[in-house]
């Protein structure tokens, strides 16, 4: 495992707020530490009063103290929710519900409701039938539940009963999908991002595309924007403001490595990166965006997932989950042990589903602590 934990002064937010450096002082120190009595304190500012230090992060305990608003880390757990018997090539969390790609063996639903009461309860299994190809990957909106078998087909089911409801053929091999009401965008590898109308489900529309400088791997959603992992060109933006004509805008950054998946919470994306490890970029900037920090483990990144808007479930053989409270420090808060190879994530409102193929797969929560352990200064 390496060694990832910050070498930034603690109390340094971001360099360009708090104009620290590595030598600055330690504004949040021991006395803060006491005060606040919920252990070490990762980042601060100056504030005059508690309301500029308002965060609604159930995971932080954010006060205004002698001047500084400290953001802390309490205690917090991962705990491991259910296991699920392989293979699992690919898995989506969607409320209380999880789907399942099992390859030649075709998908599967979950209830998850009942947990930790009882067991988990599979809702149905669905192979493949003689003119369909292995489920690769998975999706599901509120009703139905999309898989693309490694080709350019994307078949689309109910998601109540897996019974299938139409088929889609893009321009490509699909390799991601991301659903935006009525329409979606489809990774299609070599043509980029295509724009398709699900009003029809039973036979839907091809739009246009928005052609990007690499191979189209992995979706993230910012506004009217797709952020797209994309191969070897690095991270690109597609403008979806016309639902019907998606236009390539630009690429955003040329990464450290071959980019493979990607995840956005807000104005933060985390990119996964073979040979790059974990980057961590700012889409806000006008004049396009920045990379906050890299962050390097022993084997390659190949999964990445926002658990909340400060944390990110990391699939680098291993999981890792990462601490961005300060994102130019990014820092590994947890490691567990899931006793086997993690290939990839996809995480939901604090859980998890952790990919482990033939080994299949495991649900973990982020536990946060209750609101009554948010101690403020005395």
């Amino acid at each position: 495992m390496p060694n990832p934990l910050s070498h930034l002064a603690r109390g340094c937010l971001l360099l360009a707020l708090a104009g620290c450096a590595e030598d600055s002082p330690n504004r949040a120190d021991a006395a803060v530490d006491a005060a606040l009595d919920v252990g070490t304190a990762d980042a601060a500012f100056p504030c005059d009063g508690g309301a500029a230090c308002a965060d609604d992060d159930p995971c932080t305990v954010d006060r205004c103290v002698e001047g500084d608003c400290v953001w802390t880390r309490p205690d917090a757990s991962l705990e491991v929710v259910t296991t699920i018997d392989g293979p699992v090539r690919a898995a989506h969390l969607r409320g209380d519900r999880l789907y399942v790609a099992r390859g030649a063996a075709g998908f599967a639903a979950f209830d998850l409701s009942k947990l930790p009461d009882e067991d988990v309860e599979e809702t149905f299994a669905r192979p493949p039938t003689d003119d369909e190809g292995p489920a690769a990957g998975l999706v599901a909106d509120n009703d139905f539940v999309y898989v693309w078998e490694g080709g350019p087909r994307l078949r689309i089911h109910n998601r109540r009963d897996g019974e299938p409801v139409g088929s889609y053929t893009a321009r490509d091999a699909v390799q991601d999908f991301l659903v935006f009401g009525r329409y979606a965008y489809a990774a299609v590898f070599a043509k980029g991002v295509e724009g398709v109308d699900l009003e029809d489900r039973a036979a839907p529309r091809r739009l246009g595309r928005g052609p990007t400088a690499g191979r189209a791997l992995s979706l993230g959603r910012r506004g009217n924007q797709v952020i797209v992992a994309d191969g070897l060109a690095g991270l690109a933006r597609v403008n979806v403001s016309e639902r019907e004509a998606p236009t390539a805008i630009e690429t955003l950054l040329t990464t450290e490595g071959r980019a493979v998946a990607v995840s956005v919470a807000g104005d933060l994306a985390v990119l996964a990166e073979l040979g790059g490890g974990l980057g961590v970029v700012d889409l806000a900037p006008r004049d396009g965006p920045e990379r906050l920090a890299t962050l390097l483990f022993d084997q390659d990144v190949t999964g990445v997932a926002f658990l909340d808007r400060r944390t990110v479930a990391v699939a680098a053989g291993d999981l890792f989950v990462v601490d961005l409270l300060a994102p130019t420090a990014p820092t590994v808060w947890f490691a567990p042990d899931l006793g086997a190879p993690v290939q990839g994530v996809h995480a939901h409102e604090r859980r998890a589903a952790v990919a482990q193929g033939d080994a299949g797969l495991t649900v973990v929560r982020l536990r946060c602590p209750e609101p009554a352990m948010d101690a403020g200064a005395e």
